[in-house]
C-alpha cells in the first residue's frame, strides 16, 4: 500500500484532497503545519507528499529542504 502525506493548514483543502485520493490502494496521512509534516515524513516515509507552500511554523519550501537533507533524495528503480 502506498503512503500519501497531505500537508496543508486549511482543513477543507486537506479534506478535498483526501476524499479525491481515497481508495484501498493508498494509506493517507494528514498534517497541518510544517514541523508536524517534517516529523511525519521522517517517521512514515511517504511515497508521495502533497505540500502547501505557506504553512505555519515552517514553510513548505523549508519542509522540503529539511526532509531532503535528513532523508536524501529518493531514487526511482532502474527500468533497464
Amino acid at each position: 500500500m502506498k503512503k500519501i502525506l497531505i500537508a496543508d493548514d486549511e482543513v477543507p483543502i486537506r479534506l478535498l484532497i483526501h476524499s479525491t485520493l481515497e481508495s484501498e490502494e493508498y494509506h493517507i496521512i494528514e498534517s497541518e503545519n510544517g514541523p508536524d509534516t517534517v516529523a511525519k515524513c521522517l517517521e512514515e516515509r511517504p511515497d508521495l507528499l502533497i505540500l502547501d507552500l505557506m504553512m505555519p511554523g515552517i514553510s513548505g519550501e523549508e519542509v522540503c529542504k529539511k526532509v531532503r537533507s535528513d532523508l536524501g533524495p529518493r531514487r526511482s528503480p532502474s527500468l533497464s
